[in-house]
C-alpha cells in the first residue's frame, strides 16, 4: 500500500508541476489579450482583470503604427533573401562543381569570414555606406545584408553539391547556369543517384 500511495503522490506532483508550467506559459498570452481590447484608464485600474468593454479600436490604431515598418521589413529581407541567394548560389556551384586554381585556398578564406564577429564592422561599414550617393534608400540597408550573408550562404550551399553531379548534368546536356538553378537553387526537386 505504501508504494502504491508514494507513485500517485510522485504523479500527482508531476501533475500538478506541469499544470503550474502551462499556468505561466499561458498567462503572457492571456496578459496581452485582456489588456490589448482595455482603454487606457481601465488598463490603469487593473491588469489582469477582463475589460468591461472591449476596445476594438486599439488594433487600428497598433495596425496604423506598424504597417510602415512591417513593409520596409519585407521589401528589405525580401529582396535581401534574393540578392543573397542568387549570388551565394552561382559562388556556391563554382566551388562545388567547376575545377580552378586555388579554389581550396579561396574556400577557406570565405570559410574564415564566417569567423569575423559581425560587430566588429559596423562601424566601418557604417562610414563606408555614409560616402556612397544611396545612403538614406532601401539599398543602404540591402546591400550590406547581402554581402554579410554571402560567407554562410556559400558554405552551406556547396554542401549541396557533390562533384558526381557534374557527370550526372553532362550526360543530360545541361547549360552551366541550367545545372546551378538546378542543383543550389532546387535541391530538394532534383536527386541524384549516382
Amino acid at each position: 500500500m505504501g508504494v502504491m500511495m508514494k507513485h500517485m503522490f510522485i504523479g500527482g506532483t508531476r501533475q500538478l508541476g506541469l499544470a503550474l508550467l502551462a499556468l505561466l506559459g499561458l498567462f503572457p498570452i492571456y496578459y496581452i489579450a485582456v489588456n490589448s481590447l482595455k482603454s487606457q484608464s481601465e488598463y490603469a485600474r487593473n491588469q489582469l482583470a477582463p475589460p468591461i468593454l472591449f476596445q476594438f479600436e486599439n488594433y487600428a490604431s497598433a495596425w496604423s503604427q506598424v504597417a510602415g515598418p512591417l513593409l520596409n521589413t519585407i521589401v528589405i529581407v525580401g529582396v535581401s533573401v534574393i540578392g543573397i541567394l542568387v549570388c551565394s548560389a552561382l559562388s556556391a556551384y563554382a566551388f562545388a562543381v567547376l575545377p580552378f586554381p586555388g579554389k581550396r585556398g579561396l574556400f577557406m578564406l570565405v570559410f574564415i569570414l564566417l569567423l569575423i564577429p559581425s560587430f566588429l564592422t559596423l562601424i566601418p561599414l557604417f562610414l563606408q555606406i555614409k560616402r556612397l550617393p544611396f545612403a538614406n534608400t532601401y539599398w543602404a540597408l540591402i546591400l550590406p545584408y547581402i554581402a554579410a550573408g554571402q560567407a554562410f550562404s556559400i558554405f552551406v550551399l556547396s554542401t549541396f553539391l557533390p562533384a558526381s553531379r557534374k557527370n550526372y548534368w553532362k550526360r543530360r546536356g545541361s547549360t552551366v547556369l541550367a545545372m546551378c538553378v538546378s542543383s543550389v537553387v532546387l535541391p530538394c526537386r532534383f536527386r541524384c543517384r549516382c
